[in-house]
C-alpha cells in the first residue's frame, strides 16, 4: 500500500523558521516532522510518494530512494498555490490502488492511520 504525504508547502506563517527548510523538515525532539510521519506508519505501508516543492531537495537529501524499510518516491508540485488536490494529481501516474493521503505538516498516530487503511474502501 502507498501513503502519498504532501510536502510542498513554504510555511509562511512561520516565517523565519521556514527561510531555510520546509516546514515539514522542521524539527521536533530533534528529528523532523516528516520522520515522525513516516516511522508512524503501519507496516502495510511500503511505499511513500512525498509531493515537494520548496526546498524539496533538502527531503530527498534526508529521506533518500529508501527510509525505515520503506521505498521513497518524489514528485514535484511546480506551483504548489495549487493546493492539495493539484499536489494529488501530479502523483496520479505512479498511485497503485488504494492509498492514504496526509500532509506533511500534521502528527498522526499510528493507531489512527490503522483505522484508516482498515476501514472498507
Amino acid at each position: 500500500m502507498q501513503a502519498v504525504i504532501f510536502a510542498a508547502g513554504r510555511g509562511t506563517r512561520m516565517k523565519e523558521l521556514t527561510d531555510t527548510i520546509p516546514k515539514s523538515m522542521l524539527p521536533i525532539l530533534g528529528r523532523p516532522i516528516l520522520e515522525h510521519k513516516i516511522t508512524a506508519l503501519p507496516k502495510e505501508i511500503d511505499e511513500v510518494i512525498l509531493v515537494v516543492s520548496y526546498l524539496g531537495s533538502s527531503i530527498l537529501n534526508y529521506f533518500g530512494g529508501e527510509f525505515d524499510g520503506r521505498r521513497i518516491l518524489y514528485v514535484e508540485q511546480e506551483n504548489p498555490a495549487g493546493g492539495t488536490a493539484d499536489a494529488l494529481w501530479q502523483a496520479k501516474d505512479i498511485l497503485k490502488g488504494r492509498f492514504v493521503a496526509m500532509n506533511g505538516d500534521d502528527l498522526y498516530a499510528r493507531e489512527d492511520i490503522d483505522a484508516c487503511i482498515s476501514a472498507p474502501a
